[in-house]
């Protein structure tokens, strides 16, 4: 039996996204349609949280659709036909889809994932909720609607997607659910590459995403098949009280929830398996793990079709992660130069990287982190006063060198990686009278103008 009833202490927020679906809605049932706003956005509304976008489900068919559209100057793009889904632009676009069979609104949330998106809501805010979901809301619980084996089966990209609700709610996934889950977890062989990490990326970036990958390690296993190893494997050092897969989820959950820094964290121990060794002493060493790892995230990202940007810096990241931080020289001379060979921006999520690291290890190395926030108070020190860390910033320029007599080509390039060098060096003052007489002196007599 349909459960329709009133929510008033939920009031929908009329943000971009609510305000387009509620426009559909309100187009569709002019024209004489049913018309409801159907799963997340209704699920987040409940939550209290603003919904990202909105998706539609009618009785009217695409064409339908179409002919009301046209008639109000609405556009459309046919992202979907094949599943009966046509997007409307309007402020924000709205995914308007044809019931899926002759039962009408109930059949069709009938074939919805899980109870917490299998509801809906028309215009007047009352909700659809024919299996329960409310209630599933207000225990924290994720159920698959009727069979979950069916269900699975039906798109078994929904084992990632229960995963990632649960790590992105903090919801506990039902029993019969979770059991489903993992005697499923071979099919998710079958899904497209991009559609798999594109969920992956969703996961590894909600908040419970490091206890989901602790309990769900032998799913995430199946796309990810390099980090089975992890588990279970103790490193046998004094730096680690964890095995690899346990530290890998203290980092995970330590670093700021970006795509790059959460792929770099669960992947930049990846490396450690494959060159694990003993000394005579019994102590474990990972001797060249981090460029290992780096070939291993490469691979990783290209076969799920990650971004290119992403992928890179996830590489550079991990290739660069397993520096000692008690080695390193935070005097301004070295913090320059490491902002002149990397990016600012990456130079700080390296050591947003680092901290997660420190933080999965031996809690007696905590004292670490004291030293990476001086690293980095330094750094942003250095760019508060706009202090010369590349070319671009050289009070001088090649056009000064031209006018000094020295004629165009690679030599002045070579000269202002020179004057660039003793800048950073601090040997000199990025002024450009200094770095005139600089220039000037290193032509020697007779070749200057």
């Amino acid at each position: 039996m349909t459960d329709v009833f009133s929510a008033p202490h939920q009031t929908l927020k009329h943000d971009d996204a609510l305000a387009s679906g509620l426009q559909a809605m309100a187009l569709l049932r002019a024209a004489g349609h049913e018309a409801y706003l159907v799963g997340g956005c209704v699920r987040d509304s409940l939550l209290g949280r603003e919904p990202k976008d909105c998706d539609v489900s009618t009785n009217a068919t695409p064409e339908e659709v179409r002919r009301i559209c046209a008639a109000s100057g609405v556009r459309i793009a046919p992202t979907g036909l094949g599943h009966g889904t046509l997007t409307l632009l309007l402020d924000e676009p709205v995914e308007v889809t044809t019931y899926r069979a002759a039962g009408g609104l109930i059949h069709d949330l009938g074939r919805r994932d899980f109870t917490l998106n299998a509801l809906a809501w028309d215009l007047e805010e009352n909700v659809i909720d024919p299996f329960s979901g409310i209630e599933d809301i207000r225990h924290k619980i994720i159920r698959a609607v009727h069979d979950p084996e069916a269900r699975l089966r039906e798109d078994p990209l929904r084992i990632l997607r229960g995963l990632r609700f649960a790590a992105s709610l903090g919801f506990t996934i039902e029993p019969r659910t979770r059991e489903a889950l993992f005697r499923n977890r071979a099919l998710l062989t079958q899904p497209a590459a991009e559609r798999i990490g594109s969920e992956l990326t969703q996961l590894l970036c909600a908040p419970g995403a490091a206890q989901v990958l602790l309990a769900f390690v032998d799913i995430l296993s199946v796309p990810l098949p390099e980090l089975a190893p992890l588990k279970g494997f103790e490193q046998h050092s004094a730096h680690h009280v964890h095995d690899v897969l346990r530290h890998t989820a203290f980092v995970l959950q330590n670093v700021p929830p970006l795509p790059s820094l959460r792929w770099a964290a669960l992947l930049h121990d990846a490396g450690k398996p494959e060159t694990f060794t003993r000394d005579e002493r019994g102590v474990g060493h990972f001797y060249g793990h981090a460029e290992v790892g780096a070939r291993i995230a490469r691979n990783v990202l290209k076969r799920l079709r990650i971004d290119t940007k992403t992928a890179l810096r996830v590489e550079a990241l991990i290739q660069h992660h397993s520096f000692s931080v008690e080695s390193m020289n935070i005097e301004d001379r070295a913090i320059k130069r490491l902002l002149n060979r990397w990016t600012p921006e990456f130079f700080f999520a390296l050591l947003e990287l680092k901290r997660g690291d420190v933080k999965g290890q031996n809690p007696a190395l905590l004292g670490r982190l004291s030293r990476l926030d001086a690293c980095e108070a330094r750094a942003r020190a250095i760019l508060n006063r706009s202090e010369c860390l590349s070319l671009k910033d050289l009070a001088l320029k090649g056009g000064d060198l031209i006018a000094l007599g020295v004629p165009p080509g690679p030599e002045i390039g070579r000269i202002l990686k020179e004057l660039l060098e003793q800048v950073l060096d601090e040997h000199l003052p990025n002024e450009r009278d200094a770095l005139l007489e600089a220039a000037a002196a290193s032509l020697g007599p007779g070749n200057s103008g």
